[in-house]
């Protein structure tokens, strides 16, 4: 019932419903078996993250962190928090973001679309400019996950699609710094959206009792299709009994830095460290 960015929306963004659908078959026999951070299969199908998409498009993203390794630090804050970005270069990149969409919407058959991208955690405001009926959902996760899978992130990504051989510098203060960020700018931006608008929900939960905890999203949400969707999470939950996801190895020191740069953000969720 909702559409989705596609694996040659992302690639092809400028070109969607031109060349694109010309050489999409032979485009989708190129695509990789997984994505380049994790064993999440990708398939003609899988629906994607946007922001690759709006990277060839504009030169405000935080892609731009991972394909110029050099100037990772800067980059990656201009591309999430906007910072030092001009006036101009924001409405560059709020005209690219409305027109990929309204791309992305008629090749979905007009349908409403879904699209994931943690990065919009740090820009409600921005894209609530954009569309001001935007729906929004929040999936928190144990943060001392989080900060070993922004680190596997960025250096995978570095690795796979840098235009520079250079490996990024001071990652780990990047995370650190930016999570905290992210969080408080969320929750400033989200203050005065209703309960219809706005679900926070725990990863945990929803790896826990997928079911339940998307129903609780069509519920909160007031969407329709909430049966179909039940239905079509069962048959899609089968397909992923072979599923592995990353393992990490958690070292004391930092468990011990997550520990004292996110405490806030940690008790708020009622985390603990791995052990």
């Amino acid at each position: 019932d909702y559409g989705y960015v596609s694996p040659i929306a992302t690639g092809l963004p400028w070109n969607l419903l031109g060349l694109a659908r010309m050489f999409r078959p032979l485009l989708e026999r190129g695509l990789p078996e997984h994505r380049f951070i994790d064993n999440v299969a990708v398939t003609p199908e899988s629906p994607q993250e946007d922001e690759a998409a709006i990277a060839n498009m504009c030169a405000t993203s935080f892609y731009h962190a991972l394909y110029f390794p050099k100037n990772f630090r800067r980059a990656f804050f201009e591309g999430v928090f906007f910072d030092g970005v001009s006036e101009r270069d924001i409405e560059h990149w709020r005209r690219a973001m409305a027109l990929f969409l309204n791309k992305v919407t008629i090749d979905q058959g007009g349908k409403r679309l879904i699209v994931k991208n943690p990065a919009y955690t740090a820009r409600v405001a921005q894209l609530r400019a954009i569309w001001p009926d935007a729906q929004f959902i929040h999936i928190r996760r144990n943060p001392f996950v989080v900060f070993q899978s922004m680190r596997n992130f960025h250096y995978k990504l570095c690795a796979a699609l840098g235009l520079q051989t250079t490996i990024p510098e001071g990652v780990d203060a990047v995370v650190l710094e930016t999570f905290s960020r992210i969080m408080e700018t969320l929750e400033w931006e989200t203050a005065d959206l209703p309960c219809e608008r706005y679900i926070d929900i725990r990863f945990e939960d929803l790896e826990a009792a997928p079911t339940d905890v998307v129903g609780q999203i069509f519920d909160q949400l007031s969407l329709p299709g909430r049966s179909d969707a039940e239905a079509a999470i069962g048959r899609y939950l089968g397909t992923l009994s072979d599923y592995r996801k990353n393992a990490y190895r958690f070292d004391p020191a930092d468990l011990a830095q997550v520990a004292d740069a996110w405490a806030p953000h940690i008790a708020r969720g009622g985390y603990e460290a791995p052990r």
